[in-house]
């Protein structure tokens, strides 16, 4: 696990794909509002939130175990998965994309 050294205190959370604790500036959050899974790309919304890695495989990881849907209880988020992904590979050019 790694270990963070800080000058500041700055939030660390845990992506739910990999495991890996990260600062939260460096993840992707989730929201679940009225059942459906959204990103809050400014972090600010309401509701139940978890954090992904910027990386597909985190997402892919997510994905197979059925992460979501056992923590949250939603029954089919399998589309929320393939616009994160298509939102990954086409808009977000900052991002480390791994398959």
């Amino acid at each position: 696990e790694v270990k963070f050294v800080l000058t500041k205190t700055e939030p660390i959370r845990r992506c739910i794909g990999c495991g890996q604790r990260k600062l939260k500036k460096n993840l992707i959050r989730m929201v679940i509002l009225n059942n459906q899974v959204l990103v809050d790309t400014k972090q600010r919304l309401g509701g139940r939130g978890f954090y992904l890695c910027k990386d597909i495989s985190c997402i892919y990881n997510a994905k197979k175990s059925k992460k979501i849907e056992k923590i949250f209880k939603i029954e089919d988020v399998s589309k929320f998965y393939e616009e994160l992904i298509n939102n990954i590979r086409n808009d977000w050019n900052n991002m480390e994309v791994k398959e």
